[in-house]
């Protein structure tokens, strides 16, 4: 996950990367599922995947269009996507270093009584975000890209 970080600056497109970050969402998605038996690491994932494919289409509207031509920097990305398989080859031979069991503990003490306040008022939040943009989408008859009409 940290390669695909670092990796994102190398991109050229915007699909690849969107596919980027959709794998980093992925991964973290898994690792949460393998510390916590809930369904936090779902919900958490739609959550991610949700509000990036709002940005997603933000973005991939406002940008012109592309080839999206394949060059030397997705060697950079077939290397890292090679770094990774090996790294996760290597973790499930050796196993998971003591700081991953106590990391459990961790996340753990996330969902405690404390900090039910802050989550209440991240849902409100981001309620009053989802309400503000349905809002904006059903107002606006304009099209998203407006540089269109230039071009046509």
């Amino acid at each position: 996950m940290l390669i695909t970080t670092f990796m994102i600056p190398f991109f050229d497109t915007l699909v690849s990367m969107g596919a980027a970050i959709l794998l980093m969402a992925l991964f973290s998605t898994l690792v949460i599922a393998g510390f916590l038996n809930s369904w936090f690491s779902f919900v958490l994932f739609l959550v991610y995947v949700s509000g990036l494919l709002v940005l997603f289409s933000y973005m991939l509207a406002m940008s012109p269009n592309s080839q999206g031509v394949v060059g030397y920097k997705f060697s950079y990305f077939i290397y890292g996507f090679v770094v990774l398989l090996v790294s996760i080859f290597c973790f499930s031979l050796l196993g998971f270093p003591d700081f991953v069991l106590s990391f459990e503990w961790e996340v753990i003490s996330l969902f405690s009584l404390w900090n039910m306040g802050i989550y209440w008022l991240m849902m409100v939040v981001l309620l009053l975000a989802l309400i503000m943009v349905v809002s904006l989408c059903f107002k606006s008859p304009s099209p998203l890209r407006p540089f269109m009409s230039l071009f046509g």
